[in-house]
């Protein structure tokens, strides 16, 4: 296991190369120049010499590999750069951000697989039935609306036409647990909903199909009760699918974040690649979409460990 871990963490190497690549080369093919957004109402006033300065300064005036080259040793040595636009570590502020996104995704997900878990079983086991029905056209629903238009409906009813909840910036948890989870209702109901409808889906086929197995059937002609058949010998080899669709479901989290955090002005790492994408800020829209790719791509190494755990006969060598 430990060999298929350090393999797996090798491999990450040149993915996270090879994104550093694209999004370093798509950036300098925005539209636009850094200079005028980073210089802002000022820029009327800027002579050709200052531009030229500053383009010098900030690197720019060189061949885009060689751009790359130093930037990309900078990072090996840990030094990530400063912002553009505040002059601030870009390190310090992508960290900081990242943390609230984490809050935000984990929480989202938690969610996703609270509501997705009992309905998928439930619709599996009582199939045809009322429920089964009601929790296929939520999860139809959940999967079918984008997630700006849910985002913007749950403002409108909740910030608007029923003000009982926060509809834009966030509060710390730790600073203050209760405040900081009503600010985090809507965005959570907004980013969840679609994971859980797909993990519903995806539950209540894998119970289907587990339910017809042998083993199922022979564990009730022992007379084991029916709650035991499901949550003891039907479950666990059900979850096996589930485990994988959640686990990928890390990487839309990221980038439903992005959506959620933008309509909800909350202070996540998405919100600021948006906020550094409008801004030609660089080096914070480089280091932001790095930091996410790497988290994507834990979430799928974490996903092949659980996966192995819940079923002994795979083994990583």
């Amino acid at each position: 296991m430990k060999k298929y871990i350090i393999r797996r963490l090798l491999h990450m190497i040149p993915v996270m190369l090879l994104l550093s690549m694209i999004v370093f080369s798509l950036l300098r093919l925005l539209p636009g120049d850094p200079i005028f957004a980073l210089i802002g109402e000022e820029s009327e006033g800027l002579t050709p010499e200052l531009k030229t300065q500053l383009r010098h300064q900030l690197g720019l005036d060189r061949p885009v590999p060689v751009q790359y080259a130093l930037w990309l040793g900078d990072v090996f040595q840990g030094d990530w750069g400063r912002s553009m636009l505040t002059k601030r570590p870009v390190s310090s502020e992508v960290f900081n951000r990242l943390a609230f996104t984490f809050q935000l995704g984990i929480l989202a997900w938690v969610f996703s697989l609270v509501i997705a878990l009992p309905a998928g079983v439930i619709s599996a086991v009582k199939r045809n039935s009322p429920a089964d029905i009601v929790v296929t056209l939520i999860s139809i629903v959940g999967i079918a609306v984008p997630h700006f238009w849910l985002g913007m409906m749950l403002i409108l009813t909740f910030g608007v036409f029923w003000p009982i909840l926060p509809t834009h910036g966030a509060v710390s948890l730790l600073d203050n647990p209760a405040q900081g989870l009503r600010h985090l209702v809507l965005p959570i109901i907004t980013l969840g909903l679609g994971l859980a409808a797909i993990n519903m889906r995806q539950t209540r086929s894998a119970m289907l199909e587990v339910l017809r197995e042998d083993y199922i059937r022979t564990a009730r002609a022992k007379g084991l009760q029916e709650r035991a058949v499901i949550w003891i010998h039907a479950i666990k080899n059900a979850l096996l699918p589930v485990v994988t669709v959640a686990g990928l479901q890390f990487g839309r989290i990221f980038g439903g974040a992005v959506i959620t955090e933008t309509i909800f002005s909350l202070p996540g790492v998405g919100r600021l690649a948006v906020e550094s994408v409008l801004g030609r800020d660089y080096t914070m829209v480089q280091m932001s979409v790095m930091v996410m790719g790497l988290a994507v791509l834990i979430a799928n190494l974490v996903t092949d460990l659980t996966y192995a755990y819940l079923d002994p006969r795979i083994r990583y060598g």
